[in-house]
């Protein structure tokens, strides 16, 4: 069920942004809220939940889903890991608002996937040595609130609306990207026909270099 709510919210996701007209700033604020605070909220609510957990004291009485408690445990199951899943996609977003290099994009998503491994790896061994359940889930909350605030000051003082005229390297700038850069006075008006020809000198470069590849 969570995979399939994720498949939906990414599609709303994906769609909304295209319907409404605004900067990558303002997507970036209203990403981060959408998916922090269901996120700090879902690991605030399972400190909570596991405060009396005890290993080696398991519960006799389980909850299956025709007890009362069942809506709210599947309630959170499914906000956790929506929230945690969506969470990955937001580091993606902020990944790819530093470079429009491709490559530099999948260096950077190489090294979040090994981050991720190994976050996994670090989780497995602290709970084989039988940390408390409630220790657990705070220190990965705490994780989270430091994450949240760390991306909250990169969105309101390190994301541009571009970073296509950052003199990266490589990058090939869009036609439609130049004409609007001239409408705001980023670029002079006598640049886009320079730039355009420019564009297509290399598009070509590019076009050998992956064929050498």
């Amino acid at each position: 069920m969570s995979m399939n709510l994720q498949a939906v919210g990414a599609a709303i996701g994906g769609i909304i942004p295209l319907i409404m007209n605004r900067t990558r700033k303002t997507w970036t604020l209203v990403g981060l809220a959408v998916v922090g605070i269901p996120l700090i909220a879902a690991w605030a609510w399972e400190v909570a939940r596991t405060r009396n957990h005890n290993r080696h004291s398991p519960p006799t009485h389980l909850t299956d889903w025709s007890n009362d408690a069942f809506v709210a445990i599947l309630f959170l199951s499914m906000l956790n890991r929506i929230a945690s899943s969506l969470w990955q996609y937001i580091i993606l977003w902020f990944l790819g608002c530093f470079s429009n290099l491709l490559r530099k994009a999948v260096n950077y998503a190489g090294v979040l996937r090994g981050c991720l491994g190994a976050g996994e790896a670090i989780c497995f061994g602290v709970d084989s040595i039988a940390v408390p359940y409630m220790k657990e889930a705070a220190m990965i909350f705490a994780f989270y609130i430091a994450g949240v605030f760390i991306f909250l000051y990169l969105a309101l003082f390190h994301i541009s609306n571009t970073e296509y005229f950052s003199h990266e390297e490589g990058v090939v700038i869009p036609n439609h990207m130049l004409a609007e850069a001239s409408v705001e006075g980023i670029i002079p008006d006598s640049n886009v026909s320079e730039s355009t020809s420019v564009r297509a000198e290399q598009v070509s470069a590019s076009e050998k270099t992956t064929e050498k590849v």
